[in-house]
């Protein structure tokens, strides 16, 4: 990585987020400048999904991802492709794969959790919505999930290793910035009391930010965020979701701790997949 000034990625974060925010402020009101005042009261409801609802909603994250490609471009001086990975060039299908991965094994692990508590799962499909939202919900998660990566794993795991060579500091600021960018989440409110949902959180952060810096590149992080994504607009969504979907089933409840249970075992896989098996074949 060239060498950079010691205000070139907090000038890069104020640029991104700058644009994220005034772009996403813009595109809302424009947005219910146009709509039918109908659909305008909708916007205040959260609980309810609709495609274009859903589409408004994750529309700031175009913003949020264009912003950072202008930053690494213009602030930072860098090509997007030795932004993201060390490697030549960006890995396509390692991000594929990790993201095929990890939703193959979440949906198999929470269908066996399905078969202990049948109860729990409410299987509801409205085909129609369903497969009219399956495309434009794929572009929207890969937007937001990526956009996501870019600034809170990838700027974050470049800054830190300005400074520093270790592994350790950017995996547990990485941790603790995915937990405090999810407290306003529902499931925070529901299960504040349980330390397992913080535990979840801080997890995650940091077991992207720790492959990432395993794997020599930014792919895995993206391609897990985005499987994980697809799952939970897809597959399975929760009452009360920040983010309503028609998807196939309804969780009536989620268990903090079984989630750390899921989380931890798909981690554990695509360790062995990704991280192991490429150390292995270095050897």
């Amino acid at each position: 990585m060239r060498k950079l000034s010691h205000i070139s990625f907090p000038a890069a974060l104020v640029f991104i987020v700058t644009f994220w925010l005034v772009g996403s402020r813009a595109a809302v009101q424009i947005t219910v400048l146009l709509l039918p005042a109908d659909m305008t009261r909708l916007l205040a409801d959260s609980t309810r999904y609709t495609l274009p609802l859903y589409l408004i909603r994750n529309s700031g994250f175009v913003f949020l991802l264009v912003g950072t490609v202008l930053a690494v471009r213009y602030v930072l001086r860098m090509s997007f492709s030795s932004f993201i990975t060390d490697a030549p060039a960006f890995r396509y299908r390692r991000s594929f794969a990790a993201a095929g991965v990890w939703l193959m094994a979440t949906a198999l692990l929470t269908a066996g959790e399905g078969l202990l508590m049948p109860e729990n799962y409410l299987f509801h499909p409205d085909f129609r919505a369903f497969f009219l939202f399956l495309f434009p919900a794929a572009a929207a998660v890969v937007i937001q999930a990526s956009s996501e990566e870019l600034l809170f794993r990838t700027l974050l795991g470049r800054w830190v290793e300005k400074y520093t060579g270790r592994i350790l500091p950017p995996v547990i600021l990485s941790g603790l910035l995915f937990l405090f960018a999810h407290l306003m989440n529902p499931e925070i409110q529901r299960f504040g009391s349980s330390a397992a949902i913080y535990l979840y959180y801080f997890l995650f952060g940091a077991m992207l930010m720790l492959f990432s810096k395993l794997d020599g590149g930014y792919e895995l992080a993206i391609g897990i965020h985005v499987g994980n994504n697809l799952f939970s607009s897809l597959l399975v969504n929760y009452d009360g979701s920040v983010m309503p979907t028609p998807s196939l089933f309804t969780a009536q409840s989620i268990t903090p701790t079984g989630a750390v249970i899921v989380l931890g075992i798909s981690a554990g896989i695509s360790y062995m997949i990704f991280i192991r098996k490429r150390a292995n074949c270095a050897n």
